[in-house]
């Protein structure tokens, strides 16, 4: 391993990852916000020792990096003027805690480099929940425009058909991309699988699932063999793998106090597995996508638009940033063979994911058809469609009176605090935007 390495600005997502994966004293002066990104990957990635200038965060974000630095044993050092690098590589071989008052020195950044607060999943779904009218439909997103729009005279955007397609992850397995698949499906549809398969070693879990449609909110309850709404089924060529991945599943722990290895015998990459169990809630797709977001914007990565898994999942995990270079390798062998046995659902596929998209949480986003990039802040478009899982009466509100808008517009400019739609003709419609609110511009494509 390399002894010190320095990061000013950040790299490739490439050279990035193999920086990391080398170097035992990683020292981060890039500018804010990405500095706080860098010192988590490189946590994440298993560098025995970190140091940052001073960074300007919110207590939450603070945590995190705490609690990642607990759970790696490594070192998380406030950077000061007085400390040698030979101090700091001393450190690193001893993963000793060189200062204490981490949280005084971490603080102490400028305001402007603070990040926003991640949204409060649970508010603005309750809010979408109790929307009764178009009105209070987009004012449930934290929005508002002044005048009020005419909403009668707004066309309804309709929701966009999934596509059907068999389980990418199968497909994976079937092409030697993985060593093991882990399915969770409605039991009829697992038994179906699990004849696919017979020739396979193979376990299974069933349990009752718990689904809020609006952030995607995944709760489980295991139940006896036989029962249940879904079933949990682990497939390989070695058995040793499938009763592995049956006896962490049946610990009343949980998965989640198992995720490096279970991660690994599905092949995971360890940078998204890390990721991932550095989530406060792992249960929250809609949070476990805007994290994703937020490392890639704030380190200046492009989003690879084979990882856009905002409505249909290429890769079976979550990748740690949408410029992950192994997920991204992975996914594009994923729709290599996809095309292979199914070229209309891979072009069709190809061509969905290449569009960005604004998304609010799994019942609520828009993706904007043939986009162009105007700006490092703007796109102009010809029209929207809304994507995204549907749940019902929440995703009908939306598609009346949010993406209506939109669809209505022909530009779209995406400041932080606040937004502009510009209609044909140029006439523009502001909207003001709560803090905390959800909504992010993800730029595949652009």
């Amino acid at each position: 391993m390399a002894d010190v390495v320095l990061i000013e600005t950040v790299p490739p997502p490439d050279v990035l990852d193999r920086v990391l994966r080398e170097s035992s004293v990683v020292l981060v002066s890039a500018p804010a916000p990405a500095r706080a990104v860098l010192v988590a990957l490189a946590l994440e990635r298993g560098v025995p020792c970190v140091t940052a200038l001073p960074i300007g965060l919110h207590d939450a974000a603070i945590r995190e990096l705490e609690q990642c630095a607990q759970r790696t044993r490594a070192a998380l050092v406030p950077w000061v003027s007085d400390v040698p690098l030979a101090q700091l590589a001393r450190t690193a071989s001893d993963r000793a805690v060189l200062a204490p008052a981490l949280r005084e020195r971490l603080t102490n950044g400028a305001p402007a480099d603070a990040l926003d607060p991640d949204p409060d999943w649970n508010v603005w779904s309750q809010r979408a929940h109790t929307a009764d009218s178009r009105p209070a439909a987009f004012a449930a997103l934290g929005l508002r425009t002044q005048p009020e729009p005419r909403w009668e005279q707004l066309t309804r955007v309709p929701q966009e058909m999934g596509l059907t397609l068999p389980p990418l992850e199968t497909l994976a397995f079937e092409r030697g991309l993985k060593p093991a698949v882990y399915l969770t499906l409605p039991r009829a549809e697992a038994e179906r699988w699990a004849t696919h398969f017979a020739g396979c070693a193979m376990a299974s879990v069933d349990y009752d699932l718990h689904h809020d449609p609006v952030v995607d909110r995944r709760t489980r309850a295991n139940r006896p063999d036989g029962h249940g709404t879904h079933r949990d089924l682990f497939i390989a060529r070695d058995p040793a793998i499938v009763r592995q991945a049956k006896t962490i599943y049946e610990d009343p722990r949980g998965p989640s106090e198992h995720l490096a290895t279970m991660g690994a015998l599905l092949g995971y990459p360890s940078c998204c597995i890390a990721a991932f169990d550095a989530l406060a809630d792992r249960s929250n797709n809609t949070a476990i996508r805007h994290a994703a977001w937020r490392r890639t914007h704030a380190l200046g990565f492009a989003f690879a638009s084979v990882l856009n898994n905002l409505a249909t999942h290429v890769l079976p995990w979550f990748p740690c940033t949408y410029a992950c270079p192994q997920s991204t390798a992975h996914a594009r062998a994923v729709l290599e063979s996809l095309g292979e046995s199914h070229p209309a659902e891979a072009t069709t596929l190809t061509a969905r994911i290449d569009r960005p998209v604004l998304y609010f949480d799994h019942a609520r986003a828009i993706a904007f058809e043939h986009a162009r990039r105007e700006s490092a802040v703007a796109i102009s478009y010809d029209r929207v469609t809304a994507v995204g899982g549907d749940s019902g009466a929440v995703t009908a509100a939306f598609c009346a009176s949010t993406a209506a808008l939109f669809d209505a517009a022909r530009a779209f400019t995406f400041d932080t605090d606040a937004w502009t739609l510009e209609r044909d003709g140029g006439a523009q419609i502001e909207i003001a935007r709560e803090r905390g609110a959800p909504g992010a511009l993800y730029p595949f494509g652009v």
